[in-house]
């Protein structure tokens, strides 16, 4: 979603597109539990909660919230947040996307997550389908310790962004070269 479709829905001139038939959303929501569960036996020392509705928010930023899906707590005793992705990826550039890494937008996902809740990790537990129909499951750790500036930059550009929204002042266009 780019900027000004954001600031549309947040403004209230845009209505967020239902996706609720869409066949792949409708996959991954079903999937979801199993995958949750899957994560909790894989990692049989982290304890994983789920809590439908709960929104996490820092006090001092609560337009800045996420809902997980997870919670974890690892073998060190620190919090973190479990982000679960289905994807179908259907081609070789598809499939380097998540080579050693995860693609851009869920990237940026998770520093936000890590941003809202305050926790010091996210793992990013993807099922990725193959064109036969088998999966391939990938667990990918983000630490905030790694990527505190990355944050701090979120941050200021998320309190900037919602200062556009309250002052209903479309924010300034980015060029990507």
């Amino acid at each position: 979603m780019n900027v000004n479709d954001l600031f549309a829905l947040k403004t209230g001139t845009k209505v967020k597109q239902d996706l609720s038939d869409n066949e792949f959303i409708q996959k991954g929501v079903r999937l979801e539990p199993a995958i949750r569960e899957v994560y909790k036996a894989t990692y049989p020392n982290r304890k994983v909660t789920y809590h439908r509705y709960d929104m996490l928010y820092q006090p001092e930023h609560p337009f800045i919230f996420a809902t997980l899906d997870g919670e974890v707590r690892d073998e060190d005793g620190r919090m973190g947040c479990l982000e679960i992705k289905t994807s179908s990826p259907n081609s070789k550039a598809d499939w380097d996307k998540w080579n050693e890494r995860i693609p851009d937008a869920y990237f940026h996902q998770c520093l936000h997550e890590m941003l809202a809740s305050g926790y010091e990790f996210v793992d990013l537990f993807a099922f990725l389908f193959r064109r036969d129909g088998d999966f391939v499951g990938r667990v990918y750790r983000l630490e905030r310790s790694d990527y505190v500036e990355d944050i701090a930059w979120l941050l200021e550009k998320e309190k900037e962004f919602w200062d556009s929204v309250q002052n209903r002042t479309l924010p300034p266009m980015t060029l990507i070269l």
